[in-house]
């Protein structure tokens, strides 16, 4: 039986596209705080399974919450987001930041990455109005799991992450 593997392909992308909003993606793409934080659970798991090992980083935006600026600072960084990260990479909001996590990343490669969406971020940025602060700040911190040693019995009795920097 022969199958046209473009329409196969098309239901299949859109099979995928569409569990995002199944899942609490928000308006701008990203995973709502509850959707975000099974997926890092599951991520967790599958990594105590399998023994790899995976990043997340967090980003703040340096903008009033609510203001029109961080809204239109989110959908630049979502769209960054989506175009700078892998499919595998899970998108969303995690403690009022903008989250991703990265299975099979060192902290160097998310540095690299971080580099990237910074500079992109800058490019896709329209200039704020007037009365909005000067300049828009983005700051990151990168979580590695598990960490060596004592620290993965740590992290299983806090649920928290330790960041790279430590």
């Amino acid at each position: 039986m022969k199958r046209n593997n473009g329409t196969f392909v098309s239901r299949i992308w859109e099979t995928i596209r569409g569990n995002g909003a199944r899942r609490g993606a928000s308006i701008e793409g990203l995973l709502s705080e509850s959707s975000f934080e099974e997926e890092l659970f599951k991520e967790r798991a599958r990594s105590d399974r399998g023994g790899g090992t995976f990043c997340m980083m967090t980003i703040d935006i340096s903008l009033p919450r609510g203001s029109t600026a961080y809204q239109q600072a989110v959908w630049v960084l979502a769209s960054v987001l989506h175009d700078r990260t892998r499919i595998t990479d899970t998108r969303g909001w995690f403690r009022d930041r903008v989250a991703v996590i990265l299975p099979y990343s060192s902290p160097g490669h998310v540095e690299r990455i971080w580099n990237d969406i910074l500079r992109l971020f800058q490019k896709r940025m329209p200039p704020l109005e007037a009365d909005a602060p000067v300049g828009i700040h983005l700051t990151h911190e990168i979580y590695v799991y598990p960490t060596e040693s004592a620290g993965k019995t740590l992290h299983k009795a806090t649920g928290r992450f330790s960041s790279a920097a430590e």
